[in-house]
């Protein structure tokens, strides 16, 4: 545990593989590989059987990028493009909340 193995789309795959044919628990998948998150494992397995191993090469790590925030890998976008972007539901947002202000002003 004080070296966990990298993560990849073929140690996730893998992993389930061996636990699904040797019938194992997830504590003892987890000891076998060395891994420390149990939860992430039970994820991967459900992912598995959902949709396939093909589910499970292109997960991403890390967090999800917040709503509002760009990830990485999208474009940045011009000032223009964003303005036209902007969708009813984020114009709505910022008609309540201003909206909420003014009427704790009164």
């Amino acid at each position: 545990l004080l070296n966990p193995p990298k993560v990849t789309g073929d140690f996730r795959l893998n992993l389930i593989k061996w636990k699904q044919e040797n019938l194992a628990s997830i504590p003892e998948t987890c000891i076998h590989f060395g891994y420390r998150s149990p939860s992430a494992v039970y994820q991967w397995e459900c992912l598995y059987n959902k949709r396939g191993p093909q589910a499970l090469l292109g997960l991403r790590q890390g967090r999800r990028p917040k709503h509002g925030q760009l990830s990485r890998q999208e474009p940045r976008r011009t000032a223009s493009s964003a303005s036209k972007a902007k969708s009813s539901p984020t114009k709505r947002k910022l008609i309540v909340k201003d909206t909420t202000r003014r009427l704790k002003k009164i």
